[in-house]
């Protein structure tokens, strides 16, 4: 479900910008036999914006989803991701939580473009997800018990690894409630 949420998030957000993202489709009107005519003719231009379309839509093929129980703790969806990263041998993994839809590219080009070690984001002093995290980390992470998730991991991070986060950007959605209410702040605050 959380992961529903990040993509239908993601996707309203892109659709809104779709004619900024999609490349330009150009065509030549020409008078021609007493009739205007496009070049290339309507049909291709049509196929040519719906293949654009449908990259946009597309999940990439090397995204798989792997399920957790629902109900379970979130230190499940941990313990799976990170078995996961540990179990393709990936030299990094990065940690994305559902429930923040509102985590800018920005803050994970951040989080990504780094070469160092393990990073994290932090909002009011306190470390959290998003986090890029090292092969290294994943494999000596603690295997924490109850709902702990990587917090031990995330807390022992250097000060210089951790990527502030707006309070928009660590907003917690967790039902379509929460999402309505987060929509009507953000109107007030626009009108304001």
């Amino acid at each position: 479900m959380q992961l529903f949420k990040a993509l239908e998030h993601q996707y309203q957000l892109g659709l809104e910008g779709l004619h900024t993202d999609l490349p330009q489709i150009t065509c030549d009107l020409e008078f021609k036999a007493r009739r205007l005519q496009l070049r290339p003719p309507l049909e291709d231009l049509r196929t040519e914006f719906y293949r654009e379309i449908k990259k946009f839509i597309a999940i990439p093929p090397s995204f798989k989803v792997h399920h957790v129980a629902p109900g379970l703790p979130l230190s499940e969806s941990w313990r799976a991701a990170r078995g996961v990263a540990t179990s393709r041998r990936a030299e990094r993994a990065l940690f994305v939580l559902g429930d923040m839809p509102f985590v800018s590219t920005d803050t994970l080009r951040a989080l990504v473009n780094n070469e160092g070690g393990s990073r994290a984001c932090t909002f009011n002093g306190i470390p959290m997800p998003p986090a890029l995290l090292t092969a290294h980390d994943l494999r000596h992470a603690p295997d924490q018990d109850e709902d702990q998730g990587a917090r031990e991991l995330l807390r022992a991070l250097p000060p210089k690894s951790l990527i502030p986060l707006s309070a928009e950007e660590a907003s917690d959605i967790d039902t379509p409630e929460d999402l309505r209410h987060h929509r009507v702040n953000v109107r007030r605050e626009d009108r304001a």
